[in-house]
């Protein structure tokens, strides 16, 4: 099909431009193609109505540039990031073929996803062996909703005997890893390319670097979820030596387990 030009509208097959913005809506681009084949294409009255349903967001604006492929959301929200990486993996890697390592990865990352999505959280990225998870815009006042955040990284511990096993079946070697969590504010970006979706931030950053600090097999929070979670019975809070850390840091580390 031709391009149909009509001062700041111009139509193409699949797309319109409308000024600076992209419109791939099918519903609007047919709507837009039957008036014009009946001969009631008002350029300029269509014009003011798909900026007021833009400006509106009745419709979507996807237009993009070639440098920007992440779109950051105008607002800040509060979620609970969680992190679980595998310990000694560069050892562990020395003695694997490449097919093997990957098929490591594959069973660790793939089961401890499956542990994610089973407490309602949402899987964001895995960075080499590590696996970053959330629970988006949380309620802190939620006894529910915190303790199923908990539980999702113990339960992510209590599944070391069948990680084992699932790895065993396949001819791999055991593995140890540690889980960390932080809640506090993020900042959401979009792919423009894509469904992925990416967060950044304090909360974020935080979260990796307690990771390091966290013994195997364990699961470590900082101390904006502990102050959240401290009253909960069910469980035990240590905290790491607190003024080295505070020092060396600049914040505060707990480990978590259930009580005896």
């Amino acid at each position: 099909m031709e391009d149909e030009h009509t001062n700041s509208i111009k139509i193409q097959s699949g797309i319109i431009q409308l000024d600076d913005f992209i419109i791939d809506d099918p519903r609007i681009i047919s709507y837009l193609l039957e008036l014009k084949n009946k001969n009631e294409f008002n350029s300029s009255q269509i014009h003011d109505k798909l900026i007021r349903l833009l400006h509106l967001g009745c419709i979507a604006d996807n237009s993009t540039t070639e440098d920007t492929l992440l779109k950051f959301s105008q607002h800040i929200q509060n979620d609970c990031i969680g992190v679980i990486d595998m310990t000694n993996s560069t050892k562990l890697s020395a003695g694997l073929s490449e097919d093997a390592l990957t098929q490591l990865y594959e069973v660790f990352l793939n089961f401890m996803a499956k542990i994610v999505r089973k407490y309602d959280g949402e899987v964001i990225k895995n960075i080499g062996d590590a696996l970053m998870f959330r629970f988006s815009n949380i309620d802190p006042n939620d006894s529910i909703m915190m303790k199923n955040i908990l539980e999702c990284g113990l339960s992510m511990i209590d599944s070391h005997d069948e990680l084992a096993k699932q790895l065993k079946e396949k001819n791999l070697p055991e593995l140890d890893y540690k889980i960390s969590m932080t809640y506090g504010s993020v900042k959401v970006a979009q792919s423009t390319t894509s469904n992925i979706v990416d967060v950044f931030g304090n909360t974020v950053n935080r979260c990796f670097k307690i990771n390091g600090l966290c013994p195997k097999n364990s699961l470590v929070v900082g101390i904006n979820l502990y102050e959240i979670l401290k009253d909960f019975s069910d469980y035990e809070f240590i905290q790491f030596c607190s003024i080295e850390i505070k020092q060396k840091y600049g914040y505060e580390v707990f480990e978590v387990k259930r009580q005896n």
